[in-house]
């Protein structure tokens, strides 16, 4: 991973530990250089309230910019994006990467939804499953944004429905006193699992897509699934409040202890299923 350039594109928050603050904290601490561009800036994540919010004016331009040397970039993260027009422009520098380095891994995080349904406008959310989800190398979902995309509550066929190679599902799985992720990739699954933490803060998301990416540039999925476990969690454990203090836990992100972590092949014959959002 050292040494790799990676393009993030997501939210800024003044307030928190959302967007491209994790993001950018977890690629760096990990050795990556990273090229920010931020599709909206907020004082704060809108789950905590009311704020004013600014989405770029100058987004396509931006990656218009960046695509000029596409050449060094090894890959894309996308996360949160503000508009459809915003999707459409991250798919666009994506084929221009592609172009000019084909070998460029694309981690597409579609923020969409939880069990409570979309929070975002459904314009954004068919252009990620439309533009975005076809482009990826690794998608990142939520039990809840992996139905949407794949359009049924059976995780396993909802994967292969949406065709990528890696689907990393966070909690997917709740366990009595266990959280669990599933990755799914070519009808194989592999399960990690840890203790549950109750009021988990915010960022979680975006922290787990950062380390899952810089670890999968250099190491085999599960290797990956199992860092990014153990990196959010250090990092949810070492938190006290509402916001994810992740550089509380900066030396288990840069190399993360699966001590507290059970991995292993899971049964796709077993019921993962998403709990339907209203």
């Amino acid at each position: 991973m050292p040494g790799k350039t990676v393009v993030a594109i997501s939210s800024t928050v003044m307030r928190g530990a959302v967007g491209l603050r994790p993001i950018t904290f977890a690629l760096e601490h990990r050795g990556a250089f990273v090229w920010t561009v931020p599709t909206v800036l907020l004082p704060w994540h809108p789950g905590l309230g009311p704020s004013t919010r600014t989405a770029n004016p100058d987004f396509a331009g931006h990656l218009a910019d960046l695509g000029t040397h596409a050449a060094e970039v090894d890959a894309v993260l996308t996360g949160y994006f503000a508009s459809a027009a915003q999707v459409e422009a991250a798919a666009a520098f994506i084929d221009t990467v592609r172009a000019a380095r084909p070998d460029a891994v694309v981690l597409v995080d579609p923020v969409m939804g939880d069990d409570r349904g979309r929070y975002v406008p459904d314009a954004i959310a068919e252009a990620i499953r439309a533009l975005l989800v076809p482009r990826a190398d690794i998608v990142t979902p939520n039990a809840f944004e992996l139905s949407d995309l794949g359009g049924t509550d059976d995780l396993a066929a909802a994967a292969r429905a949406i065709g990528v190679p890696q689907v990393v599902v966070t909690s997917a799985v709740a366990e009595p006193g266990r959280l669990g992720t599933l990755l799914l990739t070519a009808g194989e699954g592999v399960l990690v699992t840890h203790e549950a933490v109750a009021d988990a803060p915010r960022g979680t998301g975006d922290l787990f897509s950062a380390v899952y990416l810089s670890s999968v540039l250099a190491n085999p999925p599960a290797e990956a699934l199992a860092d990014a476990a153990a990196a959010t969690l250090a990092a949810v454990l070492a938190s006290t409040g509402s916001m994810l203090a992740y550089s509380s836990a900066a030396a288990a992100i840069a190399a993360p202890d699966r001590a507290r972590l059970s991995l292993g092949p899971a049964d796709l014959a077993a019921d993962f299923t998403a709990t339907p959002g209203g």
